[in-house]
């Protein structure tokens, strides 16, 4: 890089689906900066790529100028990659950057990181509601705690992997249509000769028809938006979503509370 930097940007192997490419250095005695791009392997469709801004301030530094050559990078930056997503984060030896939240980046940091003083001395500026920030220990020997980035929206995908499935049958005509076809050519007096009496003739036809069943109709797992779907146009549960999504329509927000209140429990015995 032709630089000796103070900062260290560690990517894991299997985060990106490209080498990570640096993209930006400054080493002086006010400002460390190290800003890479990559590409990970999850982001939302609006972004293009990721760059990480990896920013040091000493506690001697000028934050005048730090501020100056700062928005200069940034602002680079931004000019290059106009679809790309940035995160700026590091120990910045201050609370805030002022001069960035100017160009409408936010700081999820509102924890201490600096426990001996208990002062916020670190920061993670970006746009958008894409992540959250939570504290975590120090690494090895820092003085400074860490800060985990947690995408919301692999916690959408996790909640939506989670979802209670009800099991059902498939009653397709096909399915259907082969059930009858088995139950037609069933030679019933094999059955009838087998047994000694009424109750164990029962027991044998009942079993032989759960298995027939078991082998024409499979059962699959159904989640509650595909369950809601299926579910009868005269059933109570179909007429309360018609009455809330009018009530919404109408802008009747008592009324829309109160028939969910209603429509809830039905849901939850119907899923039993």
């Amino acid at each position: 890089m032709g630089v000796d930097l103070s900062v260290i940007t560690y990517v894991a192997k299997n985060w990106s689906v490209c080498h990570p490419k640096v993209c930006c250095t400054i080493s002086n005695q006010n400002i460390e900066l190290l800003a890479i791009r990559a590409r990970p392997r999850y982001l939302p469709s609006e972004i293009s790529n990721l760059n990480t801004i990896n920013v040091y301030t000493r506690p001697s530094s000028n934050f005048s100028s730090v501020d100056k050559e700062l928005k200069l990078a940034v602002t680079k930056l931004q000019k290059e990659n106009p679809c790309s997503f940035f995160i700026k984060a590091g120990d910045i030896n201050r609370e805030r950057i002022g001069i960035i939240e100017t160009m409408n980046f936010k700081n999820l940091v509102n924890f201490c990181t600096y426990p001996q003083s208990n002062s916020i001395l670190d920061a993670v500026y970006l746009k958008g509601d894409y992540y959250s920030a939570k504290k975590r220990h120090p690494i090895s020997t820092s003085d400074h705690c860490s800060i985990l980035l947690v995408p919301k929206y692999t916690e959408k995908l996790r909640a939506k992997s989670n979802q209670k499935r009800r099991a059902q049958r498939d009653l397709s005509s096909d399915n259907i249509k082969v059930m009858q076809e088995m139950i037609e050519t069933t030679n019933w007096n094999v059955l009838r000769e087998s047994c000694d009496d009424l109750n164990e003739l029962t027991k044998v036809i009942s079993c032989y028809i759960g298995f027939i069943v078991d082998v024409c109709i499979p059962t699959k797992r159904v989640a509650p938006p595909d369950m809601m779907k299926r579910i009868p146009p005269d059933n109570r549960i179909k007429q309360l979503e018609k009455d809330k999504e009018k009530a919404i329509a109408d802008g009747k927000k008592s009324l829309r509370n109160r028939i969910q209140g209603y429509k809830g429990p039905l849901i939850s015995t119907y899923m039993k």
